[in-house]
């Protein structure tokens, strides 16, 4: 149930690529919130930037927003996504509420309506989604 509801929540992401207001205004609001974290080895083929959501906390049952621009550095013919959700508990502890692994090509098909191969180039998700009630209020 759990994965069900993230992904719900991920499938409403939409990458549009064009020419975007984020690219010369706003960088340092975009960079308030340090939400993601970009666990990957290198950022060889993509990197995720000025990315913000707000409200923060987020709120369960709530809207919040994404804003983000995405850098593909290289041609993605496939990949596994790897995609972890942690709640700090403590100081020392996290609780994980999703730790799923996705074929990528499949996720972004299925999601974000592109297809592989995806194409080098600037990416940029602008949107606005709920909270599954399965997430406790709080930072993440």
């Amino acid at each position: 149930m759990a994965v069900s509801g993230v992904y719900q929540v991920l499938s409403l992401l939409v990458l549009t690529k064009s020419a975007h207001p984020y690219d010369d205004v706003g960088k340092a609001e975009l960079n308030d919130h340090e939400v993601f974290r970009d666990c990957s080895p290198s950022n060889k083929f993509f990197e995720v930037t000025n990315r913000k959501i707000s409200p923060m906390p987020i709120m369960r049952g709530q809207d919040f927003h994404i804003l983000a621009k995405i850098e593909i550095k290289e041609k993605i013919e496939w990949g596994i996504l790897h995609l972890m959700v942690t709640y700090p508990l403590c100081s020392n502890m996290n609780v994980t509420i999703v730790d799923e692994k996705l074929n990528f090509c499949d996720f972004c098909d299925d999601a974000l309506k592109l297809y592989c191969p995806i194409q080098p180039g600037t990416y940029y998700m602008n949107d606005t989604y709920q909270i599954p009630e399965i997430f406790w209020t709080g930072l993440y």
